[in-house]
């Protein structure tokens, strides 16, 4: 893998997505909400009990340019702790990303280069001045993703958000399963499709739509499994349509909510190395 497509690809499609199912029997499937407030608290219960996470992953990016597969290993701790090492052929170190509250670092281990960007520049625009790449996407269609979204990406759990300026357009359920369309209007008006199953207490699925009406994410959870108490998806997809982007995770196994500090959490850095700051 030469050090332009490390670059390119593994940073930005972090920052991007910064989305034989296995269910435990219940009786879930016969609950009945009669408001999207009382479902939207039902799912973000189950949500707000993962704590942390470790576990090994396959990461896999599909792109018109460029397809592949790494080998990752993965911590995290709610809210805004993430780190990442992503290994190439032979267990071997490619690059480390580490996201703490106010920035996120990518320390690339074979060129000995380290990229420090801030909380308030994780801009597209941003992230392709660093690596020297403004042919391949359309800005003006990319929109920033919060540091929420991005423990999202890995964690695989999704709250549902309801501001008072939102309006739920669709609330209904079919078989097992509640549909929301929610039109949020922040720095735009945009539109949120979910889905929510019953029987694992999550969204399995939600898309998002621009002004213009195309989807800019499309996130998918499946193979979920309960491991101590959280419904968790064994695999994650997102999807940028209107790019023809993919990332896909799976998670080949997860220890949750152990007792992780802030020493778990590091970049390993050489006496000398390049830093950029952005």
């Amino acid at each position: 893998m030469n050090r332009k497509t490390i670059y390119y690809f593994l940073p930005v499609i972090i920052i991007f997505f910064f989305s034989c199912s296995i269910f435990y029997g219940s009786r879930l499937s016969s609950l009945i909400f009669s408001s999207p407030e009382e479902l939207i608290r039902f799912v973000n219960k189950n949500s707000s009990k993962l704590e942390s996470l470790t576990g090994n992953a396959l990461i896999s990016i599909e792109s018109p340019e460029y397809s592949g597969r790494f080998d990752a290993k993965i911590r995290l701790k709610m809210p805004d702790l993430l780190w990442i090492k992503v290994e190439g052929a032979l267990g071997i170190d490619v690059v480390t990303i580490l996201k703490e509250k106010n920035e996120i670092d990518f320390y690339f281990n074979r060129e000995k280069i380290l990229f420090r960007v801030k909380k308030e520049n994780l801009t597209v625009e941003k992230l392709l001045e660093i690596f020297e790449d403004t042919d391949n996407i359309d800005k003006e269609k990319v929109k920033y993703v919060s540091s929420t979204e991005i423990m999202n990406v890995f964690s695989g759990v999704t709250k549902i958000s309801l501001n008072p300026s939102d309006t739920v357009k669709v609330f209904k359920r079919e078989n097992n399963k509640y549909f929301l369309e929610i039109l949020k209007f922040e720095k735009e008006k945009v539109k949120e499709n979910i889905t929510v199953s019953l029987k694992n207490r999550c969204v399995v699925n939600k898309k998002t739509f621009n002004n213009n009406g195309s989807c800019i994410f499309n996130k998918d959870y499946s193979r979920f499994t309960k491991i101590k108490g959280i419904y968790l998806p064994g695999r994650i997809k997102f999807l940028m349509p209107h790019l023809k982007r993919r990332l896909t995770i799976i998670y080949r196994n997860r220890e949750i909510n152990k007792n992780l500090n802030k020493k778990d959490f590091f970049l390993s850095l050489p006496e000398k190395y390049d830093e950029y700051i952005y």
